[in-house]
């Protein structure tokens, strides 16, 4: 293999890589350079949006725009789940190698990523060298550089001038998610979806999750009664509801394409989580004539967590509405869905003092009953969620 030659070249290639977090298609420039210098069989990259599949893209040395798509279509959520779970240990910018890959997961890439992949692309190398340029299950991006089966592996000298490169590539995926991020989605309906308290899964006509706001977020990190599976779609952990859940998401993406109407009655199912004291509820509404960007949205999950963490400061609450420290005491507790007796026994009071306490918080926030009040306090809540 020949020397890796620094200085201009590599000056030149870093200052590729940074057009190309501005310009998307200039990734596949990058990706040939590299892979000439290196003398790999191909080098690749992906960005991975679970919440907008819009923003997901992927480029390759050699592979054509056809190719691009089949990944985006089918394989892109399975490796980001895959690379998530077996190398959050990485730090991001840092090359893995086959020898240490093996150390850490006891297998080959190949066997990691599965034989459908391979025998999907007609494929005939493996991983020789990675990188993760963005943690998160949410959102990813990931470099990798494949030599020919049975090739040895990259020279000392490769992999540092690949660790080089790779910190600019991670820094380079980080701007393009914050421009993209931005460009994607209309802001306005970002910012609707992400103030009403519930989660929201948009999807297309194969059910495959378009958009997800910043609740589906965090009911997917912390629950374990939803996942992301494979081609993007949303599924329950419980095998015998997530068989349901398909058949109905199914036939309503074929309501909602048949329907005359805008909106149809949705359907509602329990996922259960046992780390959860109450289940999740999903709520399945087929649409029409309703579009994201170039996508066509045809039903829309809604998931209601009863165990949401529902957070108001109490900076806030005393600048805004005068409250003392025991009014703010009595105020979360009103928010994590606590009753009036349960509330004075927690403080060591009596009910008719938590009474009394209670009016004077509805009287300084101007509500009329406890239910009203509790309103009050989870608006305010989903402001600062």
């Amino acid at each position: 293999m020949a020397g890796i030659q620094f200085g201009e070249f590599e000056s030149e290639l870093v200052a590729d890589i940074y057009e190309a977090a501005l310009n998307q298609e200039l990734w596949k420039r990058v990706l040939q350079k590299l892979r000439d210098t290196i003398e790999a069989a191909e080098c690749a990259i992906y960005f991975y949006d679970a919440q907008c599949r819009s923003r997901n893209y992927a480029a390759a040395a050699t592979a054509d725009n056809d190719i691009a798509m089949l990944y985006l279509k089918k394989y892109i959520d399975h490796e980001a789940s895959i690379i998530n779970q077996n190398f959050q240990s990485i730090p991001t910018g840092t090359i893995i190698i086959p020898s240490a890959m093996k150390a850490l997961t006891g297998k080959k890439y190949a066997q990691i990523i599965g034989d459908a992949y391979f025998e999907e692309f007609k494929t005939k190398h493996d991983l020789y060298a990675g990188s993760i340029l963005i943690h998160g299950r949410v959102i990813s991006a990931a470099m990798g550089a494949h030599c020919w089966n049975g090739s040895p592996e990259f020279s000392p000298e490769v992999i540092t001038f690949l660790n080089k490169v790779a910190a600019h590539m991670s820094q380079a995926m980080h701007i393009h998610n914050q421009i993209t991020g931005v460009e994607q989605i209309n802001q306005g309906l970002r910012d609707t979806l992400n103030r009403i308290g519930l989660a929201v899964f948009l999807l297309d006509d194969t059910a495959r999750i378009l958009f997800s706001n910043n609740e589906a977020a965090r009911i997917l990190e912390s629950s374990s009664a939803l996942k992301i599976v494979w081609g993007g779609r949303l599924a329950l952990i419980n095998e015998q509801q997530n068989s349901r859940f398909q058949i109905l998401t199914a036939e309503l993406v074929e309501s909602g394409i048949k329907s005359k109407k805008i909106v149809e009655q949705g359907l509602s199912l329990i996922g259960t989580d046992t780390a959860y004291a109450n289940p999740l509820k999903i709520t399945l509404i087929p649409v029409r004539n309703l579009e994201l960007g170039n996508e066509n949205i045809c039903l829309v999950a809604l998931v209601n967590d009863p165990n949401r963490p529902y957070i108001v400061p109490n900076a806030y609450l005393k600048q805004s509405y005068g409250l003392t420290s025991t009014e703010c005491v009595i105020a979360q507790s009103l928010l994590k869905g606590l009753s009036i007796s349960e509330i004075a026994t927690n403080r060591n009071t009596s009910t008719e003092t938590a009474r009394g306490q209670l009016k004077i918080l509805m009287s300084k926030t101007n509500t009329h009953s406890q239910t009203e009040l509790s309103r009050l306090l989870m608006a305010l809540s989903d402001d600062f969620s």
